[in-house]
C-alpha cells in the first residue's frame, strides 16, 4: 500500500475540525440566500457514499463540494462516509491533500457513490518538513529539497543512504565500499566548504545528533528533507554543512492495516579485480629482473605455461579472488507494519529483519539487523495531544579477523603460480601467504554488535482560551547506544610438503596463538525541548512563529582488554588467557549544548512571503566567553503568479526567492582550550621509591588555545520555482554562494620544523563555495499510460581563500585559490624511450627506459618534491546529476534511475606483488612505447614511490543506478484473495555503466590500490501485500 505523508496522518483531526468550521459558518451573502432556497427545493435528494484510498481504506476528512456552489458541501467521517442533498445533474467535487481531485455527476435521485481516490505524488510533496515544523511548498522561501517514501523505498538496499543517490539536487552520495553493515558512504551537501569536518547534521524525528541514519528501515521513513541554505540556520552552530531531516511514519485514522514487505537479493561486485595469471605474473617479474640487471630466471617456466607443458604439481595457475570470494551472495529483508487509529489514538508499529551475507567463501560472515519501531499519538483532550515514540535496533557484523582491506590485500599479493591445496585437498602454505584460511574462518573471526534504544516523549497543548493560534509544545528524548566487539584469533593448520620424506609438515605453530580482544562502549544522549508557538490568519495576513529552548547532553565511555595464549578457542573468555602480555585501557567524554532560538513567518495573500530565524547557541567545546554565538537567517519570497497582472496562460506557478543566513560548525575536537597530558610509559616512565618501581609519566600534549570558537558560514541563495500550466512541467533553478570563515586549523606549516612545536588549532581558515542547481519534473498521461520524467543537476566549486602555508611553498603548490579537496602529484611527460633521453633530462637516480618521465616544473634541473603540481579536480565531484523515468499502465510499472557525476578525479595505482591485468596489458614495452603505464617495476621504483598524473583517473561516469519492474494486482483479484493490496517487483541496483573512464574498477571507489570491499550489484525480487 502506498504510504501517505506524515502530515496527512497527524493533521486529520485538524482538517476535520477546520472543514466543519468552514461548512457550518453562518452566511449572510446573497449566495447563501440562494443556497437556502435551493436546499428547500423538492428537487434535492439525499446522496450518500463512501470514499476510500487505493487500498480500500476509508479516507477521513475528504472535502465533498457541489461544483459552482461554495456554500454546499461536507466532509467524510472516520469511516469515509458522507451524505449531502443534491439534485440530478449536479457535479460533486472530491478533494483531499495528497490525492488527485475527482468529480462525480449525479445521474439519479438518491444515488449511492463509492469512490476510490488516487494518491498524487506531486501533491504529496506540497507539504515539506523543515526545521521544527512543516511548510507548504508553494510558500517556502528557503532552499529545501524533499523526497517521500514512494521514491525512497523503490531502491532495495540495506543502506538507506544509497536510496537517496541521484534523487535530490545538491546532495552528493558516494558509495566507497559495499562491506555489509559497514558500508563506506560519503554524504555532502553542495560540495565542500570547509577544511574541517564536512558532514551534514542529521535530525531524525526532530532530534538532532541522532546518528545511524544509514541503518534506518526504508519502509519506516515518511520523508527526507535537505536544508541547504539559510533554512538550516534554525540549527545554528551545527548547521553550516547543511541538515538532513528524516521523518518516520506515524499512525493514521482508519481500520488497522497490516502490511508485509519482503525482498530477496542476489548480490555481486559491480567490478571485481582481474589479477595477472601465472604466466603474466612471471613475465612481469622477469621483466623487472631484466630492467634491474638480474637474471631472468623464469623464462623456461613462462614458455611451459605458453605451450601447455608446465608441471602442475609444482606450478599452479590460481585465480585467488575466485578461491576466497564467492561469485554471488544473498541479502534479504523482511518488514511488517501495523498502522491505524481513530480521532483519539493513532499508532504505527513496525519490525524489520535484515540479513546480508558477505562475499567471502565462509557463509558465517555478514551483517544481521533487527529493527523495531512504535510511534503513538494520543489526543487526550480537544487541545492536548501527546506522542510516544520508541525504536530499538540490534545490528551485528561478523567478519574475518583481518579487516576487509587487509584481507583483499592478501588476495592481491598471493602469487598466481601457487596453488591453494595439494592434490588430496590439504591446505597449502604458499610463498606469499594463503588467503583461504583468513577468509573461511579457520584463523578466527570477529564480531561487532551494536544496540540502539531511542525514545521520545512529546506533547502539544493548544491554548485557544488565551488567544486563537497559540500553543505550547515540547519533548524529551533519551537515546542509549552500546557497542560490543569481540575478536578471536586462532592458529590454523597449513602444510608444506617435505620432498625428502614425501610427507606433509604442519606449520600451525607459525600461524600465531589463540588470542582474544574485547571492547565495550556505551553512549547516552539526552535532549529537552520547550516551545511556545503562534499561528493565525487575519484576512490576507498569516503570521506564525515560535520561540524555543533546547538542551543536549552527551556522555560516552569505553574500555577494552586483551589476552594471548588462551587455553582453548572453545573457551573464548579473557580469564582463560595468560597474564603475560595482557592489556587493558579505557576512556570517556562528556559534552553539552544549550540553545535559544525562534522563527517568524509572514504571508500576505500567498504572494509576499518572509521568514526570519534567530538562534543563540552555547557549546561546551569552547572556553567560557567563547561558548555563545548568534546565528540569524532571513529569506524572502514573491509568488508573481498570484499577482492580478500575471498572465497564467503559460505558468500556473512562478515564485522568486532569496535567502541569507549565518550558520556555524562546532564539530571539532573537544576541550582544545584545556592543556592535555599524555599518560605514557616507556621513555617517559619515572622511577620512584627504594624498590625503584617504574611508573607511568605525564607529558604535555598540544598547547591549548583559549580563544577558539566555531567556524561560521554566511550562505546566500537565489531561486526560481515554476510550474507550467496544468503542472505538466515543474522545477526550480538556484544559485548559491557561501563564505566560510574562522575555520579551525593549526599554523604548523609556517613554524620551522626544528622548533619541535605542535601548535593548537586557530580560527584562521577561509573558504568560499558557489554553484547552481536545477530540478525539472514532468508528469503526463497518454491514453491509459501515466508517465513521468525528472532530472536534477548540481554544480559546486570551492576555493580556499586562506590557510596557513609555509613561506617557501612554490606558487604552483599553494592551496590558496584551489579547491578544498585536491590532488598533488608529479607532472609527467610520457615515458623515457632511450638511455640517451634519460641522460639529457632531469630524472630520479633509478630512472630506466620505460619509466615515467617526470617534468621539471621549476626548471632547476632536479626532480624533487617541488615539482609536484595541484590538480583542481579530486574524488569529490563538482558535478552530480540524476535522471528519473517512470511509467504505469494497468498495474504494470517501471521506474528507472540514472546517476552521474563529472569533474572528479582520483588516484588508482598498483602496489605490492600481484596487480590488476590493466597494468600488465597496458605497460610500456619495446613494442608498445605509446603505453598508458610504465614498464614492469618493483615497489622501490620511482614510478610508484613518486605518484604522478600517470595514475590519475577521470572518475566521471553515468550509470544505470536502479531499475524496478512491478505489477500491482487489480481490485477484483484482491477481493478474491482477501487482500487490500498486492504488489510484485523485480529491481536491479548498480546495474551497469553507460560510460566511465576507468573500466577496471568502480569509479566511486577512492582506494588507490584496490584493497577494498567492492560496491555491490543487486538483483532483487520483492513482495508487498496489505491485509
Amino acid at each position: 500500500m502506498k504510504k501517505h505523508h506524515q502530515i496527512l496522518a497527524n493533521g486529520k483531526v485538524l482538517l476535520v475540525a477546520l472543514a466543519l468550521c468552514v461548512t457550518t459558518m453562518p452566511m449572510v451573502s446573497a449566495n447563501m440566500v440562494e443556497a437556502e432556497s435551493i436546499m428547500q427545493s423538492s428537487d434535492l435528494k439525499m446522496v450518500k457514499g463512501v470514499v476510500t484510498d487505493e487500498s480500500a481504506l476509508p479516507l477521513v476528512g475528504v472535502t465533498v463540494q457541489v461544483k459552482g456552489n461554495v456554500n454546499r458541501g461536507t466532509i467524510t467521517d472516520v469511516n469515509g462516509n458522507f451524505s449531502l442533498n443534491c439534485a440530478v445533474g449536479e457535479i460533486l467535487v472530491f478533494s483531499y491533500i495528497g490525492y488527485k481531485s475527482e468529480s462525480v455527476k449525479i445521474t439519479s435521485a438518491g444515488q449511492a457513490i463509492k469512490l476510490t481516490m488516487k494518491e498524487d505524488s506531486q501533491t504529496l510533496s506540497d507539504v515539506i518538513v523543515v526545521g521544527y515544523g512543516v511548510q507548504k511548498k508553494e510558500t517556502l522561501t528557503g532552499s529545501v529539497s524533499s523526497i517521500n517514501n514512494e521514491n525512497i523505498a523503490v531502491t532495495k538496499t540495506g543502506n538507506v543512504a544509497n536510496n537517496l543517490v541521484g534523487r535530490i539536487s545538491g546532495l552528493t552520495v558516494n558509495s566507497r565500499s559495499g562491506n555489509p553493515g559497514e558500508e563506506s558512504t560519503e554524504i555532502t551537501i553542495r560540495g565542500l566548504s570547509t577544511l574541517g569536518n564536512h558532514s551534514p547534521l542529521y535530525v531524525i524525528d526532530g532530534i538532532a545528533n541522532r546518528d545511524g541514519f544509514e541503518r534506518l528501515t526504508a519502509e519506516d521513513i515518511e520523508s527526507v528533507s535537505v536544508l541547504k541554505d539559510a533554512s538550516a540556520a534554525i540549527y545554528g552552530a551545527q548547521a553550516a554543512n547543511g541538515v538532513i531531516l528524516v521523518t518516520t511514519k506515524r499512525g493514521k485514522e482508519g481500520k488497522p492495516a497490516i502490511s508485509y514487505n519482503g525482498t530477496v537479493s542476489f548480490t555481486q561486485p559491480t567490478r571485481r579485480p582481474h589479477l595477472m595469471n601465472a604466466e603474466e605474473y612471471l613475465t612481469w617479474v622477469d621483466e623487472q629482473n631484466f630492467r634491474n640487471g638480474r637474471p631472468m630466471e623464469y623464462q623456461d617456466v613462462i614458455a611451459a605455461y605458453r605451450n601447455g607443458t608446465v608441471d602442475t604439481s609444482v606450478w599452479g595457475n590460481t585465480d585467488w579472488w575466485s578461491e576466497a570470494i564467492d561469485k554471488w551472495s544473498i541479502e534479504q529483508q523482511h518488514n511488517i507494519t501495523l498502522r491505524g487509529g481513530n480521532d483519539k489514538f493513532k499508532y504505527y508499529i513496525s519490525g524489520q529483519y535484515l540479513d546480508q551475507d558477505a562475499i567471502y567463501k565462509s557463509q558465517d560472515y555478514g551483517y544481521k539487523q533487527y529493527n523495531g519501531r512504535g510511534n503513538f499519538d494520543v489526543q487526550l483532550s480537544r487541545n492536548l495531544k501527546v506522542g510516544v515514540d520508541f525504536s530499538y535496533r540490534v545490528g551485528e557484523v561478523k567478519s574475518p579477523t583481518l579487516s576487509a582491506s587487509d584481507l583483499i590485500r592478501q588476495v592481491f599479493v598471493s602469487a598466481p603460480y601457487d596453488f591453494p591445496y595439494y592434490e588430496d585437498g590439504t591446505l597449502h602454505k604458499t610463498t606469499t601467504g594463503n588467503p583461504i584460511p583468513l577468509a573461511d574462518g579457520s584463523s578466527g573471526n570477529k564480531s561487532t554488535k551494536k544496540t540502539r534504544l531511542e525514545s521520545k516523549f512529546s506533547a502539544r497543548w493548544n491554548l485557544p482560551f488565551i488567544t486563537k493560534g497559540l500553543y505550547m509544545s515540547g519533548y524529551f528524548a533519551y537515546d542509549y547506544y552500546t557497542t560490543y566487539r569481540k575478536d578471536l584469533s586462532n592458529p590454523y593448520d597449513i602444510y608444506t610438503l617435505d620432498a625428502s620424506t614425501g610427507k606433509y609438515v604442519n606449520n600451525r605453530d607459525e600461524t600465531g596463538t589463540t588470542s582474544l580482544f574485547q571492547q565495550f562502549d556505551h553512549t547516552t544522549n539526552k535532549t529537552v525541548n520547550l516551545m511556545l508557538g503562534y499561528d493565525r490568519t487575519f484576512g490576507n495576513h498569516r503570521v506564525s512563529g515560535f520561540v524555543a529552548y533546547e538542551q543536549y547532553q552527551h556522555e560516552y565511555e569505553f574500555f577494552s582488554a586483551s589476552r594471548k595464549n588462551l587455553v582453548t578457542p572453545q573457551l573464548p573468555y579473557l580469564f582463560t588467557g595468560a597474564d603475560e602480555g595482557q592489556q587493558n585501557t579505557g576512556s570517556g567524554e562528556k559534552s553539552a549544548r544549550a540553545n535559544f532560538f525562534g522563527r517568524l513567518n509572514y504571508d500576505y495573500a500567498g504572494k509576499y512571503l518572509a521568514e526570519f530565524t534567530l538562534r543563540c547557541d552555547g557549546s561546551a567545546n569552547f572556553a567560557k566567553g567563547k561558548r555563545w554565538g548568534w546565528f540569524p537567517g532571513l529569506s524572502l519570497g514573491w509568488r508573481i503568479s498570484e499577482e492580478s497582472f500575471f498572465n497564467k496562460n503559460l505558468f500556473d506557478n512562478l515564485k522568486l526567492r532569496a535567502s541569507w543566513g549565518m550558520l556555524g560548525n562546532d564539530r571539532v575536537a573537544n576541550f582544545q582550550y584545556l592543556q592535555f597530558y599524555n599518560l605514557d610509559s616507556g621513555n617517559t616512565s619515572y622511577v620512584f621509591g627504594e624498590k625503584k618501581i617504574l611508573s607511568k609519566g605525564l607529558t604535555p600534549g598540544i598547547y591549548p588555545n583559549v580563544n577558539i570558537t566555531w567556524e561560521t558560514a554566511q550562505k546566500y541563495n537565489l531561486g526560481i520555482d515554476f510550474g507550467l500550466r496544468s503542472s505538466m512541467l515543474t522545477g526550480s533553478v538556484e544559485y548559491f554562494y557561501e563564505r566560510r570563515s574562522d575555520i579551525l586549523t593549526p599554523r604548523n606549516a609556517s613554524v620551522p620544523v626544528f622548533t619541535g612545536l605542535t601548535l593548537p588549532d586557530e580560527n584562521i581558515g577561509k573558504v568560499s563555495n558557489q554553484g547552481v542547481e536545477v530540478t525539472l519534473n514532468h508528469f503526463n498521461k497518454i491514453g491509459t499510460v501515466n508517465y513521468n520524467a525528472g532530472v536534477n543537476f548540481s554544480f559546486a566549486k570551492s576555493k580556499i581563500i586562506y590557510m596557513d602555508e609555509a613561506a617557501d611553498t612554490p606558487e604552483w603548490q599553494r592551496r590558496t585559490n584551489h579547491p578544498v579537496d585536491y590532488l598533488m602529484v608529479y607532472k609527467s611527460d610520457g615515458f623515457f624511450q632511450s638511455q640517451e633521453e634519460i641522460d639529457n633530462y632531469p630524472h630520479f637516480a633509478d630512472a630506466k627506459v620505460g619509466d615515467v618521465k617526470f617534468v621539471d616544473v621549476n626548471d632547476d634541473k632536479v626532480i624533487n618534491g617541488d615539482d609536484r603540481i595541484i590538480l583542481s579536480n579530486s574524488s569529490t565531484p563538482k558535478i552530480t546529476y540524476g535522471i528519473t523515468l517512470g511509467a504505469e499502465w494497468k498495474g504494470f510499472g517501471i521506474n528507472i534511475l540514472l546517476q552521474g557525476q563529472g569533474m572528479a578525479k582520483t588516484i588508482f595505482n598498483p602496489w605490492d606483488l600481484n596487480q590488476d591485468r590493466e597494468y600488465f596489458v597496458n605497460r610500456w614495452t619495446e613494442t608498445n612505447t605509446n603505453a598508458k603505464y610504465p614498464a614492469a617495476f618493483d615497489m622501490s621504483s620511482s614510478n610508484i614511490q613518486y605518484i604522478s598524473d600517470i595514475w590519475v583517473k577521470d572518475v566521471s561516469f553515468l550509470r544505470v543506478k536502479n531499475v524496478e519492474l512491478s505489477y500491482r494486482f487489480e481490485k477484483q483479484m484482491l477481493k478474491k484473495l482477501g487482500l487490500q493490496d498486492l504488489r510484485l517487483s523485480v529491481t536491479g541496483n548498480n546495474l551497469f555503466f553507460i560510460y566511465d573512464n576507468v573500466g577496471f574498477r568502480d569509479p566511486e571507489s577512492t582506494d588507490a590500490v584496490g584493497w577494498y570491499y567492492p560496491q555491490q550489484r543487486l538483483i532483487t525480487c520483492g513482495l508487498n501485500l496489505t491485509f
